[in-house]
Formats: C-alpha cells, sequence, structure tokens
C-alpha cells in the first residue's frame, strides 16, 4: 500500500508542477510578446487557469510528501522519491537546453544569412520565449536540485538511490550523445557536399543547424561521460548492469550501422563499375557522413566495451557477455548472405528467362550481391571465432555449446530457413497443382526454378545449422558422460528396496552412466569402499535420527548430502512440497544429476489449478484467433 501511495502523490506532484511552470511561463511570454495584442485576453485566460489550477494540486501533494519524508527515513529514501526528484531534475534542464539551442541556432542561422524561422528547433519562437522557459525551468531546478542535496547529506541514501542517479547520468549521456551524432553526421554531410558539390545551394540552413546542434550536444556528452569514467573508481557503477547494457547496445548499433553503410557504398560501387552508372555524390555524402562518424563511434566504444567486459570478476560470465557480441554480429552478417544468396539467385533465374538477359541495367541483381559481399565478412569472422571456442575441449568449450547465446543463434536460422522452405515449397507445389488442374500458367518453368533456387539454399543453411546443432548435442553429451561417470553415488536407506528401486529407476533415464551404491544401514556403518561417493542420498528420516554408527560416519563424509523429505508425525517442511515416492524420486534423481553436472540446482514447481486453467483458456483463445 505504501508503494501504491507513493506512486499515486509523487505523480500528481509532478503532473501539477508541469502544468505550473508551463502556466507561469506562458503568463512571462505575453508580457514579453506583442503579437498576441488583439488576443490577449484569451491567452491571459488560459495560462493563468493552469497556473490557478495547477498551484493547490501540487502543494497538496508536494507537501504530503515532504512531511512523510521528514518524519520517516523510509519514506525519505524510498525509490520512488528517487525517481521523483531526479526524474523533474531532467524534465526542467531539457527545456532549458532546447531553449539555449534554439537560441543558438537563430544565431548562427542569422550569421549565415538565413531566415531564423528555418531553425531545425524553436524556428517560430523569439528570444522573449526561450528567456522565459530558461528562467522559469532554471528556477525549478535550483529549488529541486536543492532538495535533492539535502536529501543526500541527511544520511546514507540506500542503493535505489545510487541506481536512480546511475540510470540519470546515463540519460544524459544518451541525450547529449543523440544531438552530437546528429549534428556531426549533418555537418560532414554539408561538408562533403560543398567538396563535391559546391553548385549546390540550401546547405547554409543545414549547417548552421547541425552546427547548433554539434556545440550544444558534444560538450554535453563528453562532460557526462566523464562525470561517468570518473564514478568508475566505485565497484557498483563500473560493474553496474545498465552500463554494461548501454554500452553493449551502443556498440552493436554502431557496428550495424557499418554493416549497412558497407552495403550500400559496395553496392554504389558495382554500379559505377559493371553497370556504368554516374556518380551520385548528393546521396553518397549523406551515407559516407553516417559510415564515418558510427565508424569513428564504434572504434572508440568497443575499446570501451573490451575493458568493461575484462572488469568483470567473474570469468565464465565476461565470456558469456562477449560471446553474445560474437553472436549478435554473426547473426546480422549470416543473414546478410543469406538474403542475398536468395535475391540474387531469384534474379538471376528471372534474367534467364528474359529476351535480354544480358541488357538493362543491373542494379537488381547487384544490390544482392552487395548485401552478401558485405555480410560474408561479418559471418566469417565472427562465426568463425565463436566455432572455435566452441570447439574447445573443456570447461570453457562446454560453455561455450551450452550458451543460450549459440542456442538461440542455432534455432533461429533453423527457424528462418524451416520458414523460408514452406514459403517456396507452398508456392512450387501451388503452381505446379495450378498447371496441373487450372491450366495455362505462365512462365511456369522459370517460376518454378526461383522456387527450387530458394528451396535449395533455405535447405542448405537447415542442413547445416542442424549439423552444427548436433555436433554440439554430441560434444555435450560425452562431457556429461564423463562427468556422471565421475560422480558416485551411495543410496543409504533402512531397508527400503522400494525407495531405492524408485531411485535407481530414476537416474537409469536421466543419467545411466552415473555410478549408483545402496546401503542398508540395519548392517551397520558403510564400509570403505563407499567412503569414496561424492554424494549421498538418503531419506529424510534417517537425516533426522540417524542410528550412532551411522551418525559418526556421515561425521566424517565430505562429500554432498541429497536429502529427500518424508511425511512424518510432528515435522513441518516449510518450503518444500511433499510429493508421491516416484515424485519425490524423480526430483532426487534430477538434483543428483545437476551436481553431477556442474549445475546449479534448481527445483521444479507443481503448477496449482489455476496455473493449468490458465494454460486451458490461453491454448482456447490462441485456437480462436487461428481459426
Amino acid at each position: 500500500m505504501k508503494t501504491v501511495r507513493r506512486i499515486y502523490f509523487y505523480l500528481m506532484a509532478l503532473i501539477g508542477f508541469q502544468v505550473l511552470i508551463w502556466g507561469i511561463i506562458g503568463q512571462i511570454r505575453i508580457l514579453f510578446d506583442t503579437s498576441l495584442v488583439g488576443n490577449l485576453g484569451a491567452q491571459v485566460s488560459r495560462s493563468l487557469a493552469w497556473t490557478l489550477v495547477a498551484l493547490p494540486i501540487f502543494l497538496l501533494h508536494w507537501l504530503t510528501v515532504q512531511r512523510d519524508a521528514r518524519r520517516d527515513s523510509e519514506e525519505r529514501f524510498s525509490r520512488e522519491r528517487s525517481l521523483f526528484l531526479y526524474g523533474i531534475l531532467i524534465g526542467l534542464m531539457i527545456p532549458v537546453v532546447q531553449n539555449v539551442l534554439a537560441i543558438l541556432s537563430r544565431a548562427l542561422l542569422g550569421l549565415f544569412g538565413v531566415e531564423s524561422s528555418a531553425a531545425w528547433i524553436g524556428g517560430g519562437q523569439n528570444l522573449a520565449d526561450n528567456l522565459a522557459a530558461i528562467l522559469v525551468n532554471l528556477l525549478g531546478f535550483l529549488y529541486f536540485g536543492r532538495v535533492l542535496q539535502r536529501d543526500w547529506q541527511s544520511g546514507p541514501p540506500g542503493e535505489a538511490w545510487v541506481e536512480t542517479r546511475r540510470l540519470q547520468r546515463y540519460v544524459w549521456m544518451l541525450y547529449g550523445l543523440g544531438m552530437a551524432l546528429i549534428g556531426s553526421i549533418r555537418l560532414l554531410d554539408v561538408l562533403l557536399q560543398f567538396i563535391t558539390l559546391p553548385h549546390l545551394g540550401g546547405l547554409s540552413n543545414i549547417a548552421a543547424n547541425a552546427l547548433s546542434l554539434t556545440l550544444i550536444g558534444l560538450p554535453l556528452w563528453i562532460l557526462w561521460w566523464l562525470r561517468i569514467q570518473r564514478s568508475l573508481g566505485q565497484p557498483e557503477e563500473a560493474l553496474s548492469l545498465l552500463r554494461l547494457s548501454i554500452l553493449f547496445s551502443l556498440t552493436i548499433l554502431s557496428a550495424l550501422t557499418i554493416l549497412v553503410v558497407g552495403g550500400v557504398l559496395l553496392n554504389q560501387v558495382l554500379l559505377i563499375v559493371l553497370d556504368g552508372e554516374k556518380l551520385d555524390w548528393e546521396s553518397l555524402n549523406g551515407v559516407l557522413s553516417l559510415g564515418a562518424v558510427f565508424g569513428a563511434l564504434w572504434f572508440y566504444l568497443r575499446r570501451t566495451l573490451k575493458q568493461a567486459i575484462a572488469t568483470i570478476p567473474d570469468g565464465l560470465r565476461a565470456v558469456a557477455v562477449a560471446r553474445i557480441y560474437r553472436y549478435l554480429l554473426a547473426a546480422a552478417g549470416c543473414l546478410a548472405v543469406y538474403l542475398g544468396m536468395i535475391l540474387a539467385l531469384l534474379e538471376g533465374v528471372e534474367r534467364l528467362f528474359a529476351s535480354n538477359w544480358l541488357g538493362g541495367s543491373l542494379s537488381s541483381i547487384l544490390g544482392p550481391i552487395a548485401m552478401l559481399l558485405i555480410g560474408l565478412p561479418y559471418w566469417l569472422v565472427f562465426w568463425m571465432r565463436s566455432r572455435a571456442e566452441a570447439q574447445h575441449e573443456g570447461e570453457l568449450g562446454d560453455h561455450a555449446r551450452r550458451s543460450l547465446s549459440r542456442r538461440i543463434y542455432l534455432y533461429a536460422f533453423i527457424l528462418i530457413s524451416v520458414l523460408s522452405m514452406l514459403g517456396f515449397g507452398g508456392q512450387l507445389v501451388f503452381r505446379l497443382l495450378n498447371q496441373v488442374l487450372a491450366g495455362g500458367t505462365e512462365n511456369l518453368l522459370s517460376e518454378s526454378l526461383k522456387m527450387l533456387s530458394g528451396l535449395l539454399v533455405a535447405s542448405t543453411w537447415l542442413a547445416y545449422h542442424i549439423y552444427t546443432l548436433r555436433q554440439d548435442s554430441r560434444h555435450a553429451l560425452r562431457t556429461l558422460q564423463e562427468r556422471q561417470t565421475g560422480f558416485p553415488l551411495l543410496i543409504l536407506h533402512a531397508g527400503d528396496e522400494t525407495f531405492v528401486q524408485e531411485i535407481r529407476t530414476a537416474l537409469g533415464r536421466i543419467a545411466p552412466t552415473l555410478p549408483v551404491a545402496a546401503h542398508d544401514i540395519n548392517l551397520g556403518a558403510p564400509d570403505e569402499a563407499l567412503t569414496g561417493a561424492r554424494a549421498i542420498l538418503l531419506p529424510s528420516s534417517l537425516a533426522l535420527h540417524p542410528p550412532e554408527a551411522l551418525r559418526l560416519w556421515l561425521n566424517g563424509f565430505s562429500g554432498q548430502w541429497v536429502i529427500v523429505p518424508q511425511a512424518q508425525a510432528g515435522r513441518i517442511w516449510s518450503g518444500v512440497e511433499l510429493r508421491s515416492l516416484g515424485q519425490t524420486a524423480r526430483e532426487a534423481a534430477r538434483t543428483v544429476t545437476q551436481l553431477a553436472e556442474g549445475q546449479s540446482v534448481r527445483t521444479t514447481k507443481t503448477a496449482s489449478v489455476w496455473t493449468i486453467l490458465g494454460y486451458i483458456l490461453l491454448g482456447l483463445v490462441g485456437l480462436q484467433v487461428l481459426l
């Protein structure tokens, strides 16, 4: 209830304050805007109404949460409060930045001799409008910034506040980076247009707006990026998931942009060399500027991402993160090769049956060829690295073969191949049946060959990825069998042969190579031949009340215990669901197998009646959608 209450009060305070400040801004703008003389009454009424309505709403909710924060440290350091304070500071400062950008854009346009209305940001505003917004938002920023500072000084704020502050830093960094990227790309485009097409007009407008974006965005990005870099001395900042996710996303985005740009450039080169097409500098310059900026960004971020991955203390987790990066780029390259090959074959067959197959424009076939050629290096480089890692013997290779990223990659292309075969095969069968039943199908041979070409590529992709998946399975099976063989298990029981048989049966199904021995404690403690067991499995009755000889033997046993819960009078197993002997034996067998294979132990939960009913309902809804 407290969380819901906090969300309500802080949300209403945020809405009330935003309406209030923009009502005040409207009042100030009216004082200096001479164009509103004829419509002054309506403008004053509107802005004053918003101000008068928003003020009590804001004060009611804000003063309530302030009172709660003074009385209770839990309220003062709640996550909702941190999100409100940092969020409202961002909401107040971004309009300040935007209005400064508007002033700078109009000033630069004036220097370039262009009308101020051509500004991308604030073209329809004047200086009074911008100054009013800057003044009011800055006053609000100073007030809430002071509130935030006092909260930080009043005591250790807790993890929620640290996380929100981190989020705020990355929001500002991304905001500045976005403006810097747009501005620098357009600036470089203008420079290239000026060099290659000096007679082209209309560049002053783009240059002024792009320069203003760069002059505002670049320092903003550098400021917050350096602040983030300075915070990395704290382990929680250096190892934060947010930092790793943003670096990862930006690096992947940059690499994919380079792939697309490379395909466009290669296509242009092929058109010039093979098709005799003239060089289109006006469109090519934009592509070159995009590739140059994102290439520089990728070069810098790739090194930063490697450093961030290297700081991860868990070596296997660090390798897993790097593996995701490789598989994403390998997937992009593989998809480009796959689509390029199919489209090139389809166009090739089309041209083969055309009357002038060597004549005409080659743009329709050179585009897929360029896609294939640019995607091939991506695929080969990153896939071969991933393939080599998966072929390693030992723990690293085992983790690589069983990794989720590899499984998603392989199954994704298996899915794509099967769907492609379904589409091409369906079209082929349709055309053949249509020829037999209806007759008169035009271009039957060419259309059939096109579908067969698509089927050939899709089936090749399917066969290769299934083969790779099976190779992984064979490696994994051999590794798991070796681990199971080296993990002898000892079952302790008190003459309960049924219990032993259920456990043996369950283990025989999922871990047939795991050595299993059983010992009846009625015959005394296990002898020395059984002390080499890596784990023991025993019912809870023996674990709670072992005979003296067994107790002494258990005290000297250094392996792992797997205790099977049993119903006993006066004994309640909190958090443990008691099941039938067969179910309990299967669960115990799964636990032993996970221990043998070096996995973390995960228990299975029985689905509730409501869950089962939910699945049934979902299935019925899905059936209705399909029908």
